[in-house]
């Protein structure tokens, strides 16, 4: 019969420990594998809910009143928690036009910290996860101008007036004198220099001494069609057509001219007409205005409508210029 010897029968028993250690290594991996993934996931859970609450803020704020941040700040974050349920430490208004957002965790039975699955089992049951956001709003201070031209601040309007703001405008039309042969500026008012193949113009008014570089010419630029066909098709759908247009505050060079850009303004537009053709896109509503001084025909070349208020979430557009009545909300942090 078969026995074991003396020798083998202790190698069975340094087996059993040392598969014992292995299984403690084991739950150690374990432990660091599905806890720390959870933490991970909590904290993508509050950062989502801290970007969130902090643009639903600045968003607020940008429209006039910040509102109740602390109550907007909590139905976010929780939104945003796949349980349902976060903690929301504080909501500051670090300086003027910012805010920031610190969640952290909080589990289903209310407590502050989320529970650990296996770490418990080395003592350490419990642990705090945080996030935090900041989001700033204003007058943007770059970003693209949707159609490469600028206009005259002396020509800005917020009250809701329909305008027309056209080429080339005299000096009798207005109070503005800073060109040459009674024009605005050199050429008159004047389209930008365009990005490479695009009917835009980025502008930074914090670069460059915040000078644009005039494109002389009348014509409208053949690559814009698609804008004009873009805001007829909204305008149509009854919808408002905006645009931010950059507006100056002075002007040097000559043919078409250098541009100091003082900020943007929003201007929701109502009818054009551009040289380069006689029909849409170049030429849309264009007449029946009242007063009729504000149609535009003949040898009339602008566009018309009015400045608004407007405020935008979109991310093209940096915050921190002037407020002309367009307003932008980004995440800074």
């Amino acid at each position: 019969m078969w026995r074991l010897t003396q020798s083998e029968d202790n190698e069975r028993g340094v087996v059993s420990i040392v598969t014992a250690l292995l299984m403690v290594a084991l739950l150690g991996f374990a432990a660091i594998a599905i806890d720390v993934g959870m933490m991970y996931a909590e904290r993508g859970q509050l950062q989502n809910g801290a970007d969130a609450a902090a643009l639903a803020v600045a968003n607020n704020c940008a429209n006039g009143s910040c509102g109740s941040y602390s109550a907007t700040a909590l139905q976010l974050a929780d939104s945003n928690a796949n349980d349902g349920v976060a903690k929301v430490d504080s909501v500051t208004f670090p300086s003027a036009g910012t805010v920031r957002v610190a969640t952290s965790s909080r589990d289903g039975a209310g407590h502050d910290y989320i529970r650990l699955a296996f770490a418990s089992i080395f003592g350490i049951g419990t642990s705090d996860v945080h996030a935090a956001a900041t989001a700033a709003w204003g007058g943007p201070s770059a970003g693209p101008a949707t159609l490469p031209i600028t206009f005259s601040d002396c020509q800005f309007d917020l009250s809701g007036t329909v305008q027309l703001l056209r080429y080339h405008m005299t000096d009798a039309a207005h109070t503005c004198s800073r060109g040459t042969s009674g024009l605005v500026v050199p050429g008159g008012f004047g389209w930008l220099q365009q990005d490479p193949g695009l009917c835009q113009s980025t502008i930074n008014i914090n670069a460059s001494g915040g000078i644009a570089i005039g494109s002389p010419g009348n014509n409208a630029p053949g690559n814009c069609n698609s804008v004009f066909n873009a805001w007829i098709a909204t305008i149509a759908a009854g919808r408002p057509a905006i645009t931010l247009l950059p507006v100056y505050d002075q002007t040097s060079g000559t043919g078409g001219g250098n541009f100091h850009i003082r900020g943007f303004a929003a201007f929701r537009v109502l009818g054009w007409k551009f040289s380069g053709g006689t029909t849409a896109p170049l030429v849309f509503h264009n007449t029946g205005y009242s007063p009729s001084s504000i149609d535009c025909s003949g040898s009339c070349r602008g566009i018309i409508g009015k400045f608004v208020q407007y405020v935008s979430l979109d991310a093209g557009f940096t915050p921190g210029g002037p407020d002309l009545g367009g307003r932008f909300v980004a995440l800074t942090k």
